[in-house]
């Protein structure tokens, strides 16, 4: 009985308003205070927007039609002289609350297409496979493709050859982590062209399926190996100039050590020019020592092998090598301490010599 008295209550609330053909002559259901209408005109009753659609029912022109009446809406049938009104005010105003949030609906998703249409970047969506279900005007223009023919293409499809696998591999990631980002492959146009991409996926669960934003970084990739080159170039200048730079420095330096190596033959060859006038005057002896003449001769070697090292040692500050090489420390301070030990007995017997 409950269950009955629910569905009774929630039924609209009818009218019967019985007519004579343009007068009311019977009023059933309603307010009491309906009943005052009773003889009254159906044209002074209704407003005739109303009363228009009233005479195309009586008239057979249409089933039923809904009609504005007392602040409520009706929906009306006729038959026979009788009028029935159902009150579907409540209805009318859920259907109407209905179509204003399919209105606004609409008019975002307008606003959506013309965001994503306007992007500066590719913008689609893809299924769990990669396939496309829709794309933006501008992935459509950056890949040649009309929309129609993106579904029957995926991302994968798109990538060039090499790519293919680590694209499949991007999707699942996504689908797997919630998101994949910065993933950078090379894609192939419907003429051919490659492309150098950098996408971004993220994985819409509730919908399961995959955003994808795809920015063409081509002109990025050929700006940095321009520059990569320029550096490059200007690197190769700069080390051309230093070499330069270095080997105008040695020759600087080769004028010091060739005034040196004059410095360091000074004092032998002053000594075996003595020796040599000794011998002159020993040759007019008669008897001449053998031994004697064996150490003038080792003291001419010892000056003569003197100047040799003295060759090889500044010889060796000029030679280039790259090949590595034992190197004795301790020697090659004996050397030097050497080197400037006779430089500087040398400049000594000058300053003597000009006093």
């Amino acid at each position: 009985m409950r269950k009955k008295s629910k569905i009774l209550k929630n039924m609209p609330k009818s009218i019967v308003l019985e007519t004579d053909g343009e007068a009311v002559v019977g009023i059933y259901g309603g307010k009491k205070s309906l009943k005052k209408l009773k003889t009254q005109k159906l044209k002074e009753i209704f407003d005739p927007k109303a009363y228009k659609r009233l005479k195309k029912l009586k008239k057979k022109k249409s089933k039923s039609g809904i009609i504005s009446w007392d602040a409520r809406e009706y929906e009306v049938y006729f038959k026979r002289d009788v009028f029935y009104f159902y009150d579907i005010t409540p209805y009318f105003e859920v259907e109407s609350k209905l179509k204003q949030s399919l209105d606004e609906l609409t008019s975002k998703k307008e606003e959506l297409q013309a965001v994503f249409d306007l992007a500066a970047n590719g913008i689609s969506i893809l299924d769990r496979d990669g396939m496309f279900l829709y794309a933006n005007k501008f992935f459509q223009n950056m890949m040649e493709y009309t929309m129609e023919e993106l579904y029957s293409e995926s991302c994968i499809s798109l990538s060039s050859p090499e790519y293919s696998t680590p694209s499949k591999t991007a999707v699942e990631k996504a689908i797997e982590f919630g998101s994949f980002e910065k993933f950078k492959k090379v894609c192939v146009t419907k003429s051919g062209v490659h492309l150098n991409a950098s996408m971004s996926l993220a994985y819409l669960e509730s919908r399961d399926e995959i955003i994808m934003i795809t920015s063409d970084i081509t002109e990025d990739i050929m700006y940095q190996d321009k520059l990569k080159k320029q550096v490059e170039i200007e690197v190769a200048k700069r080390t051309q100039q230093h070499e330069i730079m270095c080997h105008q420095s040695r020759l600087a330096a080769m004028g010091e050590m060739i005034d040196s190596i004059a410095h360091q033959w000074r004092q032998p060859l002053n000594s075996l020019g003595i020796i040599v006038q000794g011998l002159r005057h020993i040759s007019g002896q008669k008897n001449i020592d053998a031994k004697f003449l064996k150490e003038i001769e080792s003291e001419m070697m010892q000056k003569l092998n003197y100047m040799s090292q003295t060759i090889d040692d500044f010889s060796m500050f000029f030679r280039i090598s790259k090949q590595k090489e034992n190197f004795n420390v301790l020697k090659s301070i004996e050397d030097a301490i050497r080197l400037r030990y006779t430089t500087k007995k040398l400049q000594y017997c000058d300053k003597n010599n000009k006093r």
